[in-house]
């Protein structure tokens, strides 16, 4: 199966997206997670790490790969780092 038909086979139906799961963004080509699928008959509300929340296509969104996923949860987070420099070990 070519790459191309694989990305239109994992396109999300908006019935099937779930609230708190982890999506590829087509259009962005980012991880989002959803945090409301009832906005409207075609759009989704997405976030990335808490921010930034949009109403996107449900059509732009697949289903993240497990790799994917772990890169999202593992990215550094900057407050995080910096909280860690300032902060003294142990606090």
């Amino acid at each position: 199966m070519s790459p191309v038909w694989v990305i239109l086979f994992l396109v999300m139906k908006l019935a099937k997206i779930r609230n708190g799961s982890l999506y590829y963004n087509t259009k962005t080509k980012k991880i989002e997670r959803v945090i409301s699928n009832n906005f409207s008959k075609s759009r989704v509300v997405t976030e990335r790490h808490g921010k930034n929340q949009k109403a996107i296509p449900a059509e732009h969104l697949r289903l993240a790969t497990q790799k994917e996923v772990d890169r999202y949860l593992t990215k550094p987070n900057f407050l995080r780092i910096l909280g860690s420099w300032l902060l003294p070990k142990g606090a």
